[in-house]
């Protein structure tokens, strides 16, 4: 295991696993990595995104996703509320959904930002 994943690894022991999370003053949001697919849902705006040396602004509603592979950190400025949903799934899942393992390639794991 490299020092990037030792250093910043979040560990799940489940193969899927989903959460609704409100904070009525922000939260502070630490980078990391982990060996699950990521759906984020931002409900309220103001969250901000930070991903492969790019910033991004959420507005409400956004949908962020992040493979196994992206070192990765979100959060949202103090005075605000963050109000949001995660799935969090390993590749097990995915698969189900997904058997082509080139399509699973095509979602996941390559940069589709413009």
């Amino acid at each position: 295991m490299d020092s990037v994943h030792t250093h910043y690894e979040e560990v799940f022991v489940e193969d899927f696993h989903i959460s609704h999370t409100v904070n009525s003053n922000g939260k502070e949001g630490k980078f990391h990595i982990h060996r699950v697919f990521e759906v984020l849902f931002v409900r309220t705006p103001n969250a901000v995104c930070e991903v492969a040396g790019k910033t991004l602004k959420t507005q409400k509603n956004s949908l962020l996703l992040f493979n196994d592979t992206d070192l990765h950190r979100v959060f949202c400025p103090i005075g605000n509320v963050y109000d949001r949903y995660v799935l969090f799934f390993n590749q097990n899942i995915l698969r189900l959904f997904l058997p082509n393992r080139l399509i699973c390639y095509a979602v996941f794991c390559r940069d589709l930002s413009p």
